[in-house]
């Protein structure tokens, strides 16, 4: 049976849109003998565009170029498609294909054609447009720049290494192969020891800072794969709650800690036995904080450290034996947080029940010229000639604090503003290098309870009585009951910021 039956009754069911009738129809055609013939199949894809079926109908184009490539009607259906799948390059390409072999008489289909392909060029350049917004732009970075500013950033946040993994493969692909960004190493309570091995493969050895928190002992974690790091590159070294005092002895490596730069301890265990290696002369460390281990003032001396950090509990300062005096030195000190340190600008010394006059003396002999900040917090301070000698050292300090503290304020007072008729040198007409402390401008003298209105009003008229003299600019006397209450809008007048809070609201409350 002859196909162009089936075909005429296909076309006639396309024309009614009865689709599924026509695209059985046309089917019949092709089986009985039309499979040579073009219009067949580009009126199939006709159907199979209508019915939403754009995979069966792009193939049924090809078919209808196969079978007459000369003639224009597969390509401008392809065009059409492609489109609708959002192909505009393909579809740009089918168009001119079209328009070539469309016949030069032809001006209205010619025209169909160029409005066609009008649309096809507006849907290119909004791909174009699109592929430029979503383009990486950090993929065409030299890999030395990323790298530095890779860098950069993980040395403030060095989480931020498994952000710049996942933000493009470019990306991960350079992280991933680039060893330098993989020297911190954080090691905490999720699966430390796979995260150790990672980190030690990637870095080839060679991590530059090791932080094990105090969630890694939760794991029960014992050290794992640490003996693939390069420990002579390990500048910076923090622990907390972890037993590495026993990890070290136990492989050997008591001796990296001389090669660190900055060393932070916190409840590492047993410290006895590194004692000898942490406070060794030749230590290197410049930046040191032990937070809950016991140390002597002996061991407190390093001439290469510049801060010292020392947190805890009362028993964890141990003694000299036999009252033998301490040589401290600590030439590059500027932040000592509890002498020689010449370079020292901050003290604080805080919680400390052991009296502190062996440091102060020790201070007052070795000279600390440039502190600017003095605070002795909740301190004990044995006799305040030690204090005073040493405050009267210190022509640059500008912010003293002693709070919290009994028996040494009053003398403190009559130290910095001696009365008119036992020294001329604190009068109103005292020269300035006289003085002691001429620089001072912050005074906090909160809850020491030997504080009186005599001395406070003697010390700010004191500075100001000559224009060149620093005056005092902020007072608290918080908690100091002896001050008059008269005398309080005095002080507030000539100092700009005074504070005298007799009792806090809670205090009062439990009073009542």
């Amino acid at each position: 049976m002859s196909w162009k039956p089936f075909f005429s009754q296909g076309v006639a069911n396309f024309k009614a849109n009865r689709h599924e009738a026509a695209l059985q129809c046309f089917t019949e055609a092709l089986n009985n003998g039309g499979e040579n013939q073009y219009i067949i199949y580009d009126s199939r894809a006709a159907v199979y565009e209508k019915l939403g079926n754009l995979r069966d109908a792009l193939k049924d184009t090809k078919k209808t170029i196969n079978t007459a490539p000369e003639r224009w009607q597969g390509y401008a259906r392809a065009a059409r498609l492609f489109l609708k799948v959002q192909k505009p390059d393909s579809s740009m390409k089918m168009v001119d294909m079209a328009l070539i072999k469309v016949s030069p008489g032809d001006e209205k289909k010619r025209l169909e054609l160029t409005s066609l392909k009008e649309t096809v060029g507006l849907a290119l350049e909004a791909v174009v447009a699109q592929r430029k917004s979503a383009q990486n732009h950090a993929a065409m970075l030299p890999v030395e720049i990323f790298g530095e500013m890779a860098k950069f950033l993980l040395s403030s946040d060095p989480s931020a290494l498994i952000t710049l993994l996942h933000v493009s493969r470019s990306w991960r692909d350079v992280v991933w192969s680039t060893s330098a960004l993989w020297h911190t190493l954080v090691v905490a309570r999720c699966r430390p020891g796979e995260k150790v091995k990672l980190w030690v493969e990637r870095s080839k050895g060679r991590i530059r800072e090791l932080h094990i928190l105090r969630s890694a002992s939760e794991s029960h974690w014992d050290g794992q794969h640490l003996d693939g790091i390069n420990w002579e590159a390990l500048r910076i070294c923090k622990v907390q709650g972890w037993h590495f005092s026993n990890f070290l002895h136990e492989n050997s490596l008591t001796h990296i800690l001389a090669n660190l730069d900055t060393l932070e301890f916190d409840h590492i265990g047993a410290i006895r036995t590194l004692r000898e290696v942490l406070f060794a002369k030749d230590m290197k460390v410049q930046h040191l904080t032990l937070s809950h281990v016991l140390v002597s003032w002996q061991n407190l001396t390093n001439p290469l450290l510049e801060t010292l950090v020392l947190d805890f509990p009362s028993y964890s300062l141990m003694p000299p034996r036999h009252n033998k005096e301490v040589a401290l030195d600590f030439s590059y000190l500027t932040r000592l947080e509890l002498a020689k340190m010449p370079q020292l600008q901050v003290l604080i010394l805080q919680g400390l029940r052991t009296p502190v006059d062996d440091g102060l003396q020790s201070l007052t002999r070795h000279g600390s010229v440039h502190l600017t900040d003095v605070v002795l917090r909740r301190c004990s301070v044995a006799n305040s000639n030690h204090l005073i000698s040493f405050l009267e050292s210190l022509p640059l300090l500008k912010n003293l604090e002693l709070s919290y503290t009994t028996n040494v304020a009053h003398n403190l007072l009559q130290a910095l503003a001696p009365e008119p008729s036992l020294d001329n040198s604190g009068t109103a007409t005292a020269d300035q290098n006289t003085l002691m402390c001429p620089s001072l401008t912050h005074l906090n003298l909160t809850h020491c309870p030997e504080v009186k209105t005599g001395p406070l009003v003697r010390l700010v008229k004191s500075r100001l009585a000559q224009p060149e003299m620093t005056r005092i600019v902020y007072l608290t006397v918080d908690g100091c009951d002896h001050v008059e209450a008269d005398w309080v809008k005095w002080f507030r007048e000539k100092v700009p910021n005074f504070s005298c809070v007799y009792l806090t609201k809670k205090a009062a409350t439990y009073r009542r």
